[in-house]
């Protein structure tokens, strides 16, 4: 199965016997041990783990919910050992709410660490927990009220100053992308997935960056109109290809426009004014370099306060920049595959070639099902599945309808949002 390497870890923990079984284990890659808070958010910083397993008495002078939050902004999971805390107390609430979600009490033994490391908690898992996402209040503070969400990745200004006086809460905002190098299934999981998640409240963004087959912006309605005309219409219609070699970082905010059920899009746009795709540099790495910052124009959109979610639509070929780009850049990428054999050697090929490359996200496989067939092996640690309905979906195309609209699909769907994104 790939990526099965040992998950590159970073230990922060008291007990020096412990920490030596956790070296020991064979599904562990351990970058560094620290001894103190600020050891450990430098090792951090420098090597960015996978994993950080920390003790809630690491000495230093930070309490345990600020080194969680440290963490968790330089995208680190954590597994937090919680030692004698009680599971109803305010520190538990506040790790919640920055969805530190593996929390382990005592007693706990180094086995109980790595299956919690290989078999990740979910919000789900904290269903009798009232969640804080600005953690316990200062000592002889009043606590601030109490929101049911989780925040991290990114930044918003909380206007009553709850909590923590600061002002500044974590909001929730992965970066996912959807690929496929034969292109199965991908444009219709990245629309459901969209589409989806803008359902379940979530400020959703999509980026089609396929930009050989824009299917998608058939869906969204994309007018075939030239560049001139797009400009006379407030950049309605305005993609990727549509501005060719004008196009700019700092023009994509003004692109991204809702063209349908609640999801801000990004088209790739159309070749009537460029002769293929563009270029975007002579050089793939300068390409690729662009690309980046035209996805980082996206990601930083105002999200006006909620938890969001950025998807990029990729190419079929990795080594196409723009594709290389959405998948470098992914904290999620997901591969929709139909189960077979063949299918399942290209991917296993192609992400041996991306780890060579230092593309290494989360891998998640999502398996389109057929009922009565047995489906290949797993290929990435994690793996999802929703039904694969060939007459519901063609029933829903028809009424140009994305099928997590329609009753079975909007559970489905929904349910594919809580377990990848925890939400």
């Amino acid at each position: 199965m790939v990526p099965l390497k040992p998950v590159k870890t970073i230990l922060a923990v008291v007990d020096r016997e412990f920490e030596q079984s956790l070296m020991s284990a064979d599904e562990l890659d351990v970058l560094a041990t620290a001894y103190s808070q600020e050891d450990l958010l430098a090792e951090v910083t420098r090597r960015r783990p996978e994993v950080v397993v920390v003790s809630a008495d690491l000495q230093g002078s930070m309490d345990p919910w600020e080194v969680a939050r440290q963490l968790r902004t330089q995208n680190a999971r954590v597994v937090f050992l919680a030692g004698v805390i009680d599971r109803e107390s305010d520190l538990v609430a506040g790790l919640v709410g920055l969805a530190v979600y593996d929390i382990l009490f005592d007693p706990v033994t180094p086995d109980d660490v790595i299956h919690s490391i290989m078999n990740p908690a979910g919000l789900s898992d904290w269903a009798d927990v009232v969640v804080n996402p600005t953690g316990p209040a200062p000592h002889g503070e009043p606590e601030g009220e109490r929101k049911n969400k989780f925040f991290f990745w990114g930044k918003r200004k909380d206007d009553n100053h709850n909590g923590r006086g600061n002002g500044t809460v974590f909001v929730s905002h992965p970066l996912v992308t959807i690929w496929n190098p034969s292109g199965r299934y991908k444009n219709t999981t990245a629309l459901n997935l969209a589409v989806a998640a803008a359902k379940a409240g979530l400020n959703t963004a999509l980026v089609n960056c396929d930009l050989m087959n824009p299917e998608l912006d058939v869906w969204f309605d994309i007018p075939q109109t030239s560049m001139e005309k797009v400009l006379q219409t407030a950049n309605h219609g305005a993609g990727i290809m549509t501005m060719g070699s004008k196009l700019k970082p700092e023009l994509v905010p003004n692109m991204l426009k809702i063209y349908g059920w609640g999801v801000y899009y990004l088209p790739a746009g159309n070749k009537l004014d460029n002769l293929g795709t563009p270029d975007l540099a002579e050089d793939p790495r300068d390409a690729v370099a662009f690309m980046e910052k035209v996805i980082l124009a996206v990601y930083q959109r105002n999200v006006k306060g909620k938890p969001a979610v950025t998807i990029i639509n990729a190419g079929t070929g990795f080594e196409y920049p723009p594709t290389f780009a959405a998948l470098k850049n992914a904290g999620i990428v997901v591969i929709p595959l139909a189960g077979e054999r063949q299918e399942a050697e290209i991917v296993k090929r192609q992400l041996h070639e991306l780890a060579r490359l230092d593309v290494e996200p989360q891998w998640v496989e999502l398996l389109w099902e057929l009922d009565g067939t047995k489906p290949s092996k797993r290929i990435c640690r994690k793996r999802l599945s929703v039904t694969a309905d060939p007459e519901g979906y063609l029933q829903a195309s028809h009424r140009r309808r994305p099928y997590c609209l329609t009753d079975r699909g909007s559970v489905e769907w929904r349910e594919i949002i809580n377990k990848l994104l925890g939400w």
